[in-house]
């Protein structure tokens, strides 16, 4: 199994946090208890964690319990390799290697969050590089339609001598450039969210940020005939993100519900809080998201990519992206929606405690 793992991509491990895999499938015992009387045990579970009501002392394996000598549990803690729960599972992995262990505890500011297990990791990996295999060859079948669409009218101008036609092709061929262009971006920046957002996280007030966006002109609401209105709170909420990318996040949900909103709809860009978190709301008028799909609006190459009301083309990209962008801030996002009625889409944020006023919004 050791040389499956090795083969996969370095990438994909590297991008790949250990969030996913935290588990608490382990036997929690007392320090004092015996260590013969775990034993009996070893064919249940892999680790044991030793804790009490007050503290989480440290865990060790089923094989350490041979590879050791001790008398009670807390005899078997010292030095046991752990890692931060953002930590990518490349790391994890190499660590695994070094320490020769099949387990590893996971840790988050100092709190015991579970272990890993790399039967886990293993599979885990494994599965995401299939859907990976699967992403490749979407990739390659966009990419594909528009560069046969461009080959096409440059054979037909080839044998065209009305000017007018030419023309025509001719913007047909910029159209699909800009298809092509379109995708290549926003599998860049898919590529690229994870190392710029956490270069670059400031505490920053959430809805001096949205009022700012609003403040910028969007074309396409504009072409539409449709209108957005501000319905941001006036208070100051101070939350931790990247306002670069986050802005980029909000762009792509108001975008869209342009996509699929009818010429003379209203769309509104809202917050209010909910306990200690900040909800962003947008809302639309437009057709709605069928049953069906909604399951499929985060996902990559989503299958409920659809045209908008006046032709406008999808990447199945642009919600994955904010998804992406969302989770990375410690988010949550989720939608409601109705065909024929609109949709509603909510971020939810985490305020941050302490409000840094030299923080401020340059460089966006």
């Amino acid at each position: 199994m050791a040389e499956v793992l090795s083969s996969l991509p370095i990438l994909i491990l590297t991008k790949m946090r250990t969030k996913n895999l935290i588990s608490t499938l382990y036997i929690s015992v007392p320090p004092s208890t015996e260590t013969e009387s775990l034993k009996n045990y070893l064919s249940e579970r892999k680790a044991f964690v030793v804790e009490d009501e007050q503290n989480v002392y440290g865990y060790f394996t089923r094989t350490d319990i041979f590879r050791k000598t001790g008398r009670t549990a807390l005899d078997y803690i010292d030095n046991q390799p752990s890692v931060e729960q953002n930590s990518n599972l490349h790391d994890v992995y190499k660590l695994m290697q070094d320490c020769d262990t099949d387990v590893i505890g996971v840790m988050n500011n100092g709190i015991f969050m579970g272990l890993i297990y790399k039967d886990d990791l293993i599979v885990y990996l494994l599965k995401n590089n299939q859907d990976k295999d699967k992403q490749i060859h979407t990739i390659a079948h966009d990419l594909k339609n528009p560069i046969s669409a461009i080959e096409g009218m440059v054979e037909l101008i080839k044998m065209e001598e009305n000017e007018s036609s030419r023309t025509k092709y001719l913007n047909y061929i910029l159209q699909a450039c800009s298809d092509s262009y379109n995708i290549i971006s926003n599998l860049l920046e898919l590529a690229s969210i994870e190392h710029e957002i956490s270069k670059h996280l400031e505490n920053v007030d959430i809805n001096v940020l949205l009022n700012e966006f609003l403040s910028e002109p969007l074309y396409s609401a504009k072409r539409k005939n449709i209108t957005i209105h501000n319905n941001i709170d006036d208070n100051h909420w101070y939350v931790n993100i990247n306002p670069k990318h986050f802005k980029r996040a909000i762009q792509n949900l108001i975008v869209n519900s342009i996509k699929f909103s009818n010429p003379g709809d209203e769309i509104t860009l809202s917050t209010y809080l909910d306990n200690d978190r900040v909800i962003i709301k947008t809302s639309d008028e437009g057709i709605g998201i069928p049953s069906h799909l909604q399951s499929e609006i985060f996902k990559k190459f989503s299958k409920a990519r659809r045209k908008g009301t006046q032709g406008e083309q999808s990447t199945g990209l642009g919600m994955a992206i904010v998804k992406e962008i969302v989770e990375f801030h410690n988010g949550k996002i989720w939608l409601w929606s109705e065909e024929g009625k609109g949709t509603e889409v909510y971020i939810s944020l985490p305020l941050i405690p302490v409000i840094d006023h030299s923080t401020t919004l340059s460089n966006i």
